[in-house]
């Protein structure tokens, strides 16, 4: 069953971030927003995830984390294009975009850890 689930969130995770990749993109040459939207997105969502763990089943924790936010997030896509500003030269853009990259990521993750355990203390 956990494959099942997985499969399932992966499979709609995925088709949110082709969803960010052709809307966002093409917006800025050298920063793609739809991977960055992805990722931080994820980042977040995982925060939520991670605070109500204890109150997820394990097969709910296989759908969301493992499966919607490993399809959704993007660390191959992520790495390419950090390496095809490096290869061309653009170090300072691509190490810019690898921190807003990371520092955003855990970042979000915090926000959503913290914000979920808030509403839940309420």
């Amino acid at each position: 069953m956990k494959w099942l689930l997985v499969s399932i969130g992966a499979a709609f995770g995925a088709m949110l971030r082709l969803f960010f990749a052709q809307s966002m993109n093409a917006i800025h040459p050298a920063i793609p927003y739809g991977t960055l939207m992805a990722n931080i997105l994820g980042g977040f969502l995982m925060g939520l995830v991670l605070a109500a763990s204890n109150q997820l089943s394990t097969e709910m924790r296989f759908l969301l984390a493992t499966g919607f936010l490993g399809g959704l997030t993007t660390f191959s896509t992520f790495s390419a294009e950090s390496f095809t500003l490096l290869d061309s030269g653009r170090i300072g853009m691509a190490f810019t975009l690898i921190a807003v990259h990371v520092i955003g990521s855990i970042a979000a993750t915090a926000l959503g850890f913290w914000l979920m355990n808030a509403i839940r203390a309420a």
